[in-house]
C-alpha cells in the first residue's frame, strides 16, 4: 500500500513533485563581477568584429589594387603590342619607298650641267646687247 512517510507529506499539503520556486535573486559581490565579466566580454566581442572588419576592407583593397594593376599591365602589352605592328608598317612602307641598293645609282639626283663655269642658274642676269 501506500507509503506512511508519503501519506504525512500529503497531510501536511505538500504536493510530490511539485516544481521548485524560483530563485530569488541576490546581490553579492560575485554577481557585481559577473555583470562586469559580461560588459567586458561583449567590449572584447565588439573589437573583434571592428578588427575582423578592418581587415576584410583591407584586403578587399588589396585585392583592387592588384586587379587593377593586372589590368593596366594588360592593357599596356596590348598597346605595346599595337605600336610594334605599326613600327612594323611604317618600316616596310619606307623599304618600299627607298630605292634598291642595286637601283641607287641610277636613281640618283643629279645637278644641271652649267654653260659657264661662273654662271649659277640661280642668279638673274639681265640680257646684253
Amino acid at each position: 500500500m501506500a507509503d506512511p512517510l508519503v501519506g504525512d507529506l500529503l497531510a501536511a499539503s505538500l504536493r510530490l513533485h511539485a516544481p521548485a520556486p524560483p530563485d530569488a535573486p541576490v546581490t553579492q559581490a560575485g554577481d557585481v563581477e559577473d555583470g562586469r565579466e559580461h560588459e567586458d566580454v561583449a567590449a572584447l566581442r565588439a573589437e573583434l568584429d571592428r578588427a575582423r572588419t578592418a581587415h576584410a576592407l583591407e584586403l578587399a583593397e588589396e585585392r583592387h589594387g592588384r586587379e587593377l594593376a593586372e589590368a593596366e599591365a594588360v592593357q599596356l602589352k596590348a598597346r605595346l603590342s599595337e605600336r610594334g605592328a605599326h613600327i612594323e608598317d611604317l618600316q616596310r612602307a619606307l623599304a618600299a619607298l627607298m630605292p634598291a641598293p642595286e637601283r641607287a645609282g641610277l636613281t640618283r639626283p643629279t645637278v644641271p650641267a652649267q654653260e659657264h663655269p661662273g654662271d649659277s642658274p640661280t642668279l638673274y642676269r639681265p640680257a646684253t646687247n
